[in-house]
Order: C-alpha cells, then structure tokens, then sequence
C-alpha cells in the first residue's frame, strides 16, 4: 500500500556521468546535487551493453535486463537480415504493457512520467499523466495522454508533424546549447505543473540535455553550463515536490572522450577467410541506396520513401546498411555494429540466417575462429579488444537467440568501422574536437526521508533503479523481473514481490507508425 502523503521523485540526466559532476561540485557549481549528497547516497549505474539510450532506458523502465527486453538500439536487430537490422525503430511498443510504471499505477499509486526517454508515442497509465520523452517529432500539440492533458499545455507546436532536432531551436535558427535548454525547459515546465496540481506518488522526469552537449562539447564549457541548468531544473523541482519527498537521480550511461582510432573487424575476418565480398561492382545498388540518402534533404528523401510500396522500402534499407555486398554463399561470419565501441559478430549458420553457410554442428568452431581472431588485432604492441566474449556470458533471457554469437568491446579510444575491403585493420580517426562517446558508468544518488545517508554504495543495475524508487512509497515490484529494491539504501525493508499488474488496454492518443520522423535527430548524434 502506498503510504498516505508520500512522494518519490526519479530525474533522469541522460549521459550524466561523475566524471564530469565531481569537478564541478567542488567548484560549487552544482549546489542542488551537493545538497542532495550531503544526506544521502551515491552510487554508480553499471549500464546495459551496449550503454546506449534504448536498451538502459527500456531495462531501467521495465526492471529487464536486455536479454529479456529484446532492445539493443535504436533499431532492432535481425540477424536473418544482411543488415542485421529490422527497419522499425524503438519505441513505446516496446515498453507498453512491460513497464514499472504500469504496474504500480495499476496498483493505485499515481503516476506521472515527464519525458521518461522511448515512450513515444505516448500510452495510457491508470489515473496518471505522460508527456512523451526523446526521441519524439515535433508535433502540433503535445504528445500526451491522456489527450486533453495537452489543452493545459498549450501552445505547444505549430504546422504538421516534423522531426527533433538536436542541433536546431524550434525557430530553425542553428545553436545545440540553445537547442538542448529548449527542449528540456518544456520538459521541467510541465513537470513543474503536475507536481504543483496533482498528488501523484510517483514522478519521472527525463531530461536530455547533459548527453546532446556531451556529443559535441565533451570537455567544454558548453557542456558545463548544460549541467548547471540541469542543477537549476533540479532544484526547482525539488521546492515542487516538498520537502517529504524521496529524490533520485539517475542517469543511463556515462560518458567520455571520442574514440581516436577506427578497428574494421570486417577486415580481419576477411583476411582470415572468414568474411567474402562479391566482385567489385556488384554491390553498386548499396553505394547509390547510401549516396543518394546523403544527398537528399530529409523531408524530399521522407517524401520519395513514403510513396514507395512497403517491399521497395524494405529493399534499400537492406541495400543501403549492407556494406560492400557481403558474399553470402562463402562469408562465415558478418558483423552488426552495436554502438561506437561495442559490435557484434554473427555466425552465419543454414537454416538461421537467411543464406547461411555454416553447418549447425560448425557453429561453435566458427565462433571460436573469429573470436581468436579479434583477440589477435594489436594496435602499438596492445590489444584493440578489452572484451570477446560469448552472447551467453553477457546477456540473459528469451530473448537470447536473436542476439550477436559474440560481443567485442573495444578498448578505450578505439571504434568499430564498417569497412570490408582491402586496407588498414585500424586507421586514425579525424573527429572533431570536443566530441564524445558513451560509457557504462552511469550515476544513481538519491536523498529524502525513506534514503539512508549511505554515502558511496555498490554499484547499481539498471532493473534495480524503479524497484528501489518504488519500495519508497511502498509499492512492491512484480514478481518476474530482474530488478530488486536496494535495500543497502532503504531505510525500511521493502515489500515482497507480488502478481504483475497491467495496463488497462486502451489505445493511445498517437498513431504507433510515427517513428518515422524520428530518424534525422537520431542521426544527428550519430546513432544511425
């Protein structure tokens, strides 16, 4: 039951990282985060794998580790595909019917989620409120539910339906600072008004700016400034929400510099017989599918795709993600690129991948082949892989057989490259400065009257963060997932496990199909 009065408040910084925080506290530009860590606890969210928004997001939502979610990226993988990937993008169909959220809201604990990250478009929680987060397009009204919650946000767009930006302000004019303050000032708008009109126990609120900065400005003042104004948001909610209310703060992944060097693993494995290329020119239908994206605006290459028949589309997104036309009747083992860092190889087994040439009773070999390759490429006398490992020591769950045979990490200062042709394994890697990348060491801190005054504590999990916000209103988590309340930071022992409750089954206020304008923001920070 939840105890009358109480009030949790979650506050995601996406991409923060103590790293970047720890300076700027004992510079006192960070007063809000110091007050709330005087009296409470800290600790650091060891993220998913790969650390990037979906999967640390999604698993964070659902208490689910990845191997149980099935989300990896911003696309879904098929390994059946030359791609590797599914065309659609992640979203709230993916959390809808899954999520904490749902389950306590049905459970009778009010909740409103203030652009909580993949919730677009938005769906229906029991008595409570969502504004959708990022990624979302821009919409003529707001993307709430339950729908006539956007007459109270008015005015929130004008025209049709177009995608977010990252870099650009809502007026077109270029600024990412600017763009970033924009959109996570809308965000604390509305959170500030819900906490100040409604009694919901529960209160997420996602805000973006620290990880769009950290793409371009790692290291900067820019970025800096971003934290102090997600400071400044922090304590403006804090005053909303009372002072009886429990805080925490996390985030879904650290970050760092930009890596330095570029590894093309496809290289390798086919220098080690593993990986085969068509002729040279037969894959010219990829080259022109990804010269001719390039090259066209985003809304004219929107307008081209959209009056394509389904087939055609499907057709050169295969085309244009298949680097270099693979050769299917002799490549053993195919790569798909995870995120920066973090890549997958794929065995290419009959019966499992669509022109598989590896014998079922062969898979094990192969894998063991091509990992024993990657441990062997060296860049200045060193290993480029901190990690090889097999996708069962990394992930768990049913969702395990449509993942990578294997999963590389590379070392620090090192990313994958796409390339498939004759050349340099690894090559320099011209970024530009200030640019950054993701880490697994994310933040968790937290501070109110249900919190131990821990100090620094073990390392969190991502399914741990919403089981342990929830004890503190005394909601128990469902049976069946992989989060528990930390009870090293609770000052009450928290409730046993009970049935899932769902969600109601209504429909929500956004056609699901509209994933589509989300892709140019997600290029723009290099996500596709």
């Amino acid at each position: 039951m939840t105890r009358r009065g109480q009030r949790v408040l979650l506050v995601g910084w996406d991409g923060a990282t103590w790293t970047a925080i720890d300076p700027l506290i004992e510079a006192g530009r960070l007063p809000n985060l110091a007050r709330l860590l005087r009296d409470g606890f800290r600790a650091v969210l060891q993220s998913t794998v790969p650390p990037v928004t979906p999967a640390a997001w999604t698993s964070i939502a659902t208490g689910l580790g990845p191997g149980r979610t099935g989300v990896l990226g911003f696309r879904h993988l098929d390994l059946r595909r030359a791609s590797g990937y599914d065309p659609r993008l992640a979203g709230s169909e993916d959390l809808r019917g899954r999520t904490l959220f749902e389950h306590a809201a049905a459970s009778g604990v009010g909740v409103a989620l203030a652009a909580y990250p993949m919730t677009w478009p938005p769906f229906p929680l029991p008595g409570g409120v969502m504004l959708s987060g990022w990624p979302r397009p821009e919409t003529p009204t707001a993307p709430v539910w339950p729908p006539e919650e956007g007459a109270r946000l008015e005015p929130w767009g004008s025209g049709p339906s177009r995608p977010s930006s990252t870099t650009h302000c809502r007026d077109g004019t270029f600024g990412p600072e600017l763009a970033a303050e924009e959109l996570d000032g809308r965000t604390v708008e509305v959170a500030l008004g819900w906490l100040r009109q409604r009694d919901d126990s529960f209160v997420a609120v996602g805000l973006q700016g620290t990880d769009h900065l950290a793409h371009r400005y790692w290291g900067e003042e820019a970025l800096w400034r971003g934290y102090e104004r997600a400071d400044t948001w922090l304590g403006a909610l804090l005053d909303a929400a009372g002072p009886e209310a429990d805080v925490v703060v996390v985030s879904d992944h650290g970050f760092g510099a930009g890596p330095r060097h570029r590894v093309h693993l496809g290289r390798a494995l086919a220098r080690a017989g593993l990986l085969h290329c068509r002729k040279p020119g037969a894959a010219v239908t990829g080259r022109v599918s990804r010269r001719v994206r390039r090259a066209l605006p985003g809304q004219t290459w929107k307008m081209v795709r959209d009056r394509l028949p389904p087939a055609a589309r499907r057709w050169g997104f295969e085309r244009a993600l298949t680097a270099d036309g693979l050769d299917p009747s002799r490549t053993r083992v195919s790569r798909v690129s995870l995120y920066e860092g973090w890549e997958g190889l794929v065995v290419q087994v009959r019966g499992r991948q669509r022109q598989g040439s590896v014998r079922p009773e062969e898979w094990a070999a192969v894998r063991d082949r091509a990992a024993e390759v990657v441990r062997g490429i060296e860049h200045d006398g060193a290993p480029v892989a901190a990690r090889v490992l097999p996708r069962e020591d990394v992930w768990e769950g049913p969702a395990l057989p449509g993942m990578p045979d294997l999963l590389i990490e590379l070392a620090e200062g090192f990313t994958a490259g796409e390339l498939l042709d004759e050349g340099p394994i690894v090559e320099p890697l011209d970024r530009e400065p200030g640019s950054g990348s993701h880490r697994r060491e994310g933040i968790v801190a937290g501070s109110g009257p249900g919190l131990r005054g821990a100090g620094r504590v073990a390392p969190f999990a991502p399914w741990d963060v919403v089981p342990t916000a929830l004890a503190l209103i005394g909601c128990p988590c469902p049976e069946g997932i992989d989060g528990r309340p930390r009870e090293d930071v609770l000052q009450e022992t928290p409730p046993p496990p009970v049935t899932r409750r769902g969600a109601t089954g209504q429909e929500g206020s956004f056609p699901a199909t509209g994933s589509d304008g989300l892709e140019q923001s997600l290029r723009d920070l290099g996500y596709l």
